[in-house]
């Protein structure tokens, strides 16, 4: 009798403390639900952190007999039970059976969670340790955790946003994206593929690099658009539909891309948002000051976004809890600071949503003209846009005429 195949134990590590923003429990429980409805592995998500909870901050939703999720690329939603190849709220000590561990906490708790995974987990043999994580700078605080533990550690980042449907409740993916994993070593590669393999049954995409830096960044200025959409209110699909939103949006990506120029110091590196997105975090920001009869029908084709859902960063601020603010816009407003950089538009949104944070008093709901007043009427981008779409009309126009002209001055011969 052929023996029963035992399933690979998968932990995803994600944290459960009332006042954080759900970011990491709903991308861990979307993902791992995911994985699960795969079948090849045996999934465990496991809660870190318990600080008091704040009495305005509405609690993370308790742990149910099942969760709702739209499979990545799909439009149904399916029914995830709780099961023993499923269990929702499993004890941090069950990594010790796992082969499989993805730290998915957010980016304030990863060295406390590395230090405790450390301890739990057994010497030498090799379990995998990914760093899917929000934000930046994670896999350097997390590595150094694992250092001389006989098992291996991959860089990662997460360059999409689960949010849930306001009609059913179900989790899904805002508007795409994808996973970022790194590429490779020899040293990581007999290992490393089983891994790999087992988290792209997920069906969830993932890029494979060999730096992950300009993704990690890259993600943060695609998505300040969270922000806005997190003032104002609404669905994100409709927040880009008005084009004073979009404006702001182009210039907070100018302003950042302008703020990684200076920290480069005349090299080459810049970030990249091909994670968050099927355009460059450049042609974004021309696309964005396109006509809104022209942008509305770019993006129905190239990106679908999940109706009727606003941002991750508007769903904490609904429920009083502290979002992704220290770990995304901030950051970029540190980059500016640090090289001298003014990013005016940057600034302003970040006042305003630390402003929203602070009163408690939920979204602030600010209208678009209020939003584009506040972060300095842009419209370079604008410019830059028409200077562009002039100089492409002129160029193709010249060489039609040349080609006309080439046709005239020799005719081609008979056969």
């Amino acid at each position: 009798m052929e023996p029963r195949r035992v399933k690979p134990r998968v932990a995803i590590v994600y944290t459960s403390h009332a006042q954080a923003t759900s970011a990491s429990y709903d991308f861990a429980h979307y993902f791992g639900a995911c994985l699960y409805l795969a079948g090849y592995s045996s999934v465990k998500l496991v809660p870190f952190g318990s600080p008091p909870k704040k009495k305005t901050a509405e609690p993370l939703p308790a742990r149910s007999a099942a969760i709702s999720v739209v499979p990545y690329g799909e439009k149904k939603a399916v029914q995830v039970e709780h099961c023993d190849d499923f269990k929702m709220e499993a004890d941090i000590a069950i990594v010790k059976e796992c082969q499989l561990v993805l730290v998915c906490v957010n980016p304030p708790d990863t060295e406390a969670c590395g230090t405790k995974l450390a301890s739990l987990l057994p010497k030498n043999k090799n379990i995998g340790i990914f760093s899917f994580q929000y934000g930046v700078k994670n896999f350097v605080a997390l590595e150094p955790c694992f250092e001389d533990s006989g098992n291996i550690m991959f860089d990662g980042a997460v360059g999409l946003h689960v949010v849930r449907l306001p009609q059913t409740n179900a989790l899904c993916c805002l508007a795409g994206g994808s996973l970022v994993a790194e590429r490779l070593s020899r040293e990581k590669v007999d290992w490393g593929t089983k891994y790999l393999n087992l988290l792209e049954s997920s069906m969830v995409p993932i890029l494979f690099r060999k730096v992950l830096t300009p993704f990690t960044w890259g993600t943060l200025v695609h998505d300040t658009v969270l922000a806005t959409n997190a003032l104002t209110g609404g669905s994100l699909q409709s927040h880009l539909r008005v084009r004073k939103n979009r404006l702001v949006y182009a210039q907070m990506i100018r302003e950042s891309l302008q703020a990684f120029t200076a920290a480069s110091k005349g090299g080459k590196w810049e970030p990249d948002g091909a994670a968050a997105g099927p355009f460059s975090l450049k042609m974004l920001e021309l696309a964005l000051c396109l006509p809104t009869f022209i942008f509305v029908p770019l993006t129905y084709v190239l990106v679908s976004h999940a109706p009727g859902a606003g941002s991750p960063m508007q769903a904490d601020l609904h429920a009083r809890r502290s979002t992704s603010f220290g770990w995304s816009i901030s950051e970029l407003c540190d980059v500016g600071r640090k090289h001298s950089v003014p990013m005016p538009a940057v600034k302003s949104v970040r006042t305003l949503l630390k402003d929203a944070i602070d009163s408690g008093n939920g979204v602030p709901s600010i209208s678009p003209d209020e939003l584009y007043s506040k972060a300095g009427s842009p419209t370079r981008s604008t410019q830059d846009l028409i200077t562009k779409v002039l100089w492409w009309s002129g160029g193709t126009t010249l060489l039609v005429v040349f080609f006309i002209l080439l046709e005239v001055a020799v005719p081609r011969r008979g056969l």
